[in-house]
């Protein structure tokens, strides 16, 4: 049956995240361990056992390792072959990866830094006026945005290379890069 959802899910023509494929999880995790009981199975020698169950526990334990290290950003999770949290933008992005969830710690970032103000391309549907009140003033893709502090969520800095024109990359180079929050907003300082 989660193979039929799988399918169907993965050939659907609406692609809107990995949401759609969570319920499969728990079914692929119990197949992964079913092949890793008969793998095991398979082993003649106790030598071959314990090695594999070495190797096993050593890949657990990066697993485990990797996923703690994006604590508390675990929607931000991506493997090191799609480069790590850092890199996980430039393979998706909207609903896989930037819901809002980081204005709280923009908020913190800004105070930290003593910001009191900031250019903002929001993606979510939080209200930002709630955690910024009149700390921002909001910038369009298409603009250049003016020296200062500038914030743009991970969606769209990443979908403004659709048109030239607007792409960010043009203006917020990663030499202006200062952070990424939680991974979804990009932090840039802007000088003349």
């Amino acid at each position: 049956m989660w193979v039929l959802y799988w399918g169907v899910a993965m050939l659907a023509s609406l692609q809107i995240g990995v949401r759609h494929m969570l319920p499969t999880f728990p079914f692929v995790y119990v197949l992964v361990g079913a092949g890793i009981v008969a793998i095991e199975a398979r082993l003649t020698t106790p030598r071959a056992v314990w090695s594999f169950r070495i190797a096993v526990a050593l890949l657990l334990a990066w697993q485990a390792a990797t996923v703690l290290r994006v604590n508390p950003s675990y929607i931000a999770y991506f493997n090191e072959i799609a480069g790590g949290p850092d890199g996980g933008a430039e393979w998706a992005t909207d609903s896989n990866l930037d819901w809002g969830q980081d204005l709280r710690r923009l908020v913190k970032f800004m105070n930290a830094r003593g910001i009191d103000e900031i250019q903002l391309n929001y993606f979510g549907s939080a209200e930002v006026d709630e955690y910024l009140g009149g700390r921002y003033r909001a910038i369009q893709r298409c603009s250049e945005p003016q020296p200062g502090w500038v914030a743009v969520s991970a969606f769209w800095y990443q979908s403004s290379r659709g048109r030239p024109e607007c792409d960010y990359r043009r203006w917020l180079t990663n030499e202006r890069l200062v952070t990424k929050i939680g991974y979804s907003i990009f932090v840039f300082h802007v000088v003349d």
